[in-house]
């Protein structure tokens, strides 16, 4: 939801009213359908831009399509799969020079919803409230991150660059508030990447916890990170279950 609110913001740039509305549906089984028969919530963000021109409609929800001057093109893409991933879909229902509706479906829950339990409660798990670091220049990606997170019970502080990322990491340790991880993005526009942060953590505090991410499945750290000086890899899109598992191996390693 937050990608998608990201991006009706900015279609509005002089402003606007975006609405959004819920509602159960029950969806027939039909052949060829991308969805099963069942139960589903349809939520629908519907902004008043200027909508989604015919030529980049089947575009917009693949990995770096952007139409954006400053933006990795991640947003739509990322939502799109956490989406399927939860057994849902999103697309855009409706596109005119009056604005665009993007909605998705999730399957309704058939139970209580179970009690999330912060990573710390599982065995062998890093406690909950220890502080991670994030560094990524996507505002969208980085707020999900520190939802995520926050979930799992730690503590975030979410910066841009690698500049911030260093700056922020040694004014904790000189406080004794020392970060448990950090995960940095692999590719920063305009800005100090992870590669780059990393060896300037390292000569801060050489026993750093540090998590590359990146979605450029080519990124040659992902496949290499140790050699890199990182405890652990986390390809875009990721899920929360991705998250408490990469950061348990980076911590316990």
């Amino acid at each position: 939801i937050n990608a998608l609110m990201i991006n009706a913001r900015e279609v509005m740039p002089s402003g606007g009213t975006v609405d959004i509305s819920a509602r159960n549906v029950e969806l027939e089984n039909k052949p060829g359908a991308v969805l099963p028969g069942g139960r589903y919530i349809k939520v629908a963000i519907a902004d008043h831009g200027n909508g989604v021109p015919s030529d980049i409609a089947t575009k917009i929800f693949d990995p770096y399509f952007t139409t954006k001057p400053v933006s990795s093109g991640l947003g739509l893409s990322i939502s799109f799969s956490v989406v399927k991933k939860h057994g849902g879909m999103l697309h855009l229902e409706q596109s005119s020079p009056s604005g665009a509706v993007f909605s998705f479906y999730l399957p309704a829950a058939r139970a209580e919803p179970a009690v999330i339990k912060p990573i710390g409660d599982g065995p062998g798990m890093p406690s909950p409230l220890q502080r991670i670091l994030v560094m990524d220049d996507e505002e969208g990606i980085r707020e999900l991150t520190s939802q995520l997170l926050n979930t799992l019970g730690y503590e975030v502080t979410a910066v841009t660059d690698g500049v911030e990322a260093v700056s922020t990491y040694e004014r904790a340790m000189r406080r004794g508030e020392n970060f448990r991880a950090v995960i940095l993005d692999a590719t920063i526009r305009g800005g100090m990447g992870g590669l780059a942060t990393i060896a300037r953590l390292r000569n801060i505090d050489p026993s750093v916890v540090a998590i590359i991410c990146s979605g450029y499945s080519d990124e040659a750290a992902l496949a290499e990170f140790l050699q890199y000086g990182f405890r652990g890899a986390l390809p875009k899109p990721f899920t929360r279950r991705d998250l408490a598992d990469v950061l348990q191996r980076a911590c316990m390693n």
